[in-house]
């Protein structure tokens, strides 16, 4: 039985006339700030009476323009084991973080999965288990979130602001600049708005968890709150 996953991306390229170029795939189709993209990579066996096994594997990979070695950190902030391989030994844990030499304009395979299996026929699949990713490569940064969720019907790219941060039941900011922070229902309804300066945290715990529209000064973009 074929799933699909959510995908929430960022990417934080630093500047230089020299800066490397690190971009996330998705299978062959390269991973674009701000677009919607589908992907039927899950697969769930169900055994009856004694429960399922499930395994999501949405086949993503890292391509620089210059070779050299790139460090990648995953975080499962929901709590769960994921694997990851990233051209080395497999590691099965929370938290992992791996280092491979990337080679120019080849594909290095993340070889990420969340995988396992229930005891019970009424025992539920974990839903919205939300990895955090960053990929290090010389003075380059990117971020980007993976999001399994077993009955979501599409994979989401968002383009995150690097002022800011969502974690569970808030955002972290930190501006340059004093700005005004508003998020919105995707349906374009004002949910939310704050006046920010400089570093803090703003409480969105009266919110539901999900997918949501933002403004911060002239900038835009969503993002997926905890």
């Amino acid at each position: 039985m074929k799933k699909l996953y959510m995908i929430a991306a960022a990417a934080l390229l630093a500047a230089g006339a020299q800066a490397q170029t690190l971009k996330v795939y998705m299978g062959e189709e390269e991973i674009k700030l701000g677009e919607t993209t589908t992907f039927n990579g899950g697969e769930i066996n169900d055994f009856g009476a004694v429960g399922k096994d499930y395994k999501f594997d949405p086949e993503l990979s890292l391509m620089s323009d210059q070779s050299g070695a790139c460090t990648l950190v995953a975080d499962c902030t929901t709590g769960q084991n994921v694997m990851l391989c990233f051209g080395g030994t497999c590691v099965s844990s929370q938290s992992i973080e791996k280092t491979a030499d990337l080679v120019a304009g080849e594909k290095m395979p993340l070889q990420f999965e969340f995988m396992g299996y229930t005891y019970t026929a009424d025992e539920a699949i974990p839903e919205d288990v939300t990895t955090e990713f960053t990929a290090e490569q010389g003075a380059t940064v990117i971020s980007f979130t993976v999001i399994v969720n077993p009955g979501n019907s599409a994979v989401t790219v968002l383009q995150n602001d690097k002022a800011l941060r969502a974690v569970k039941g808030a955002v972290e900011y930190s501006l340059e600049a004093p700005a005004e922070f508003a998020l919105y229902a995707l349906d374009g309804t004002k949910v939310a708005a704050w006046n920010l300066a400089g570093n803090g945290t703003v409480s969105t715990a009266h919110l539901p968890a999900g997918i949501y529209a933002y403004t911060l000064g002239k900038n835009s973009g969503k993002l997926y709150l905890r």
